[in-house]
């Protein structure tokens, strides 16, 4: 699942570490240790305009989906201690639905994607097999 969904891995990170009684702090500072990408960077850049005292309402704003704007939402909610466990089991639920819907949307498209190079390299070798010697029998006979 790596890649496949960078805020549903820390999501789950950040619920196990709750689960096994870390604070969300330390939960976030261990997922941050180990993550790397755009969404890290990202979880990264607001933790430091949060621990600055800055407002994020901005930043989590400016976030390409909605469940980004809820997770960093929900962070923020725990770093001022407020419990956000059963938030992030009801997110987790959206999101795995979601990533369902977003692969099973890739794999319809799939078989018709594969027809892509069926019909540039197959469909003209086969042409050139039937009407191949047609030509050549019509060409044969203008040269006469």
């Amino acid at each position: 699942m790596e890649g496949l969904a960078p805020p549903l891995a820390c999501l789950l990170e950040v619920r196990l570490g709750l689960e096994n009684g870390a604070s969300v702090n330390r939960a976030l500072v261990d997922y941050l240790g180990e993550a790397q990408g755009d969404f890290a960077d990202e979880l990264r850049q607001w933790r430091i305009l949060y621990e600055q005292g800055v407002s994020t309402e901005g930043f989590i704003a400016r976030q390409q989906s909605s469940y980004r704007r809820a997770l960093f939402s929900l962070f923020e909610r725990g770093l001022r201690g407020e419990p956000i466990l059963s938030g992030l089991n009801d997110l987790e639920k959206e999101m795995v639905e979601a990533c369902r819907d977003q692969l099973e949307l890739h794999l319809r498209r799939l078989p018709i994607l594969g027809l892509i190079p069926l019909m540039l390299f197959q469909a003209p070798a086969l042409l050139l097999l039937l009407f191949g010697p047609i030509l050549t029998d019509l060409l044969g006979r203008l040269a006469e």
